[in-house]
């Protein structure tokens, strides 16, 4: 077993200081599962964008008070907190902080192809990202067909029995700070 942090994974450059590392990839009947650890420099962005059939779970790792966008809700997640991501939601991210902010992301169903930028612009600077990940799926689809031959195991039933992990809006603490104020009263 080996701890996965910053200082020991690959890194990609991906557009605009911003990085990923693929932590973690395998591919159950058609749909490929994948692990990824993504840096984003104070400053920088990741644009507006969905997927079709991509479920994510992101998990904030370092974080000193960008904005996450996640469906219609805007987030300042800290550390530890944990968001799910069903297909279709609009994602975006911005580090209006003065440090580095990582998350790791679990993405079930991933498809390189299946990124929807919702400015065209955006699309073509982070053309790379979609390279990248391009270059993951030929190299496991050539890995698929060498192990035709080979039994191949169906989904794993834990997958499909998978909970929905839903993060409570950043909002909570301050909801429970106002509650506090009024019974001081």
């Amino acid at each position: 077993m080996q701890a996965i942090h910053s200082e020991n994974v690959q890194w990609k450059s991906i557009s605009r200081g911003v990085r990923e590392a693929k932590i973690y990839s395998a591919i159950h009947g058609s749909d490929e599962t994948r692990i990824d650890l993504v840096e984003v420099p104070p400053g920088a962005y990741i644009p507006a964008h969905r997927h079709s059939s991509r479920t994510e779970f992101i998990t904030i790792l370092r974080s000193a008070g960008a904005q996450l966008q996640i469906g219609d809700r805007i987030f300042r997640p800290v550390a530890g907190q944990v968001f799910h991501r069903e297909p279709e939601d609009i994602m975006a991210l911005t580090n209006d902080s003065h440090h580095p902010f990582q998350y790791s992301v679990v993405r079930f169903g991933f498809e390189a192809s299946d990124i929807e930028w919702l400015n065209a612009d955006d699309g073509i600077e982070f053309q790379d990202l979609k390279a990248a990940h391009q270059v993951t799926l030929s190299a496991k689809s050539d890995e698929a067909k060498a192990g035709e031959g080979e039994d191949s195991a169906a989904p794993d039933s834990a997958e499909a029995d998978r909970e929905k992990v839903v993060e409570a809006s950043a909002a909570e603490p301050e909801k429970k700070s106002k509650k506090r104020k009024k019974k001081k009263k």
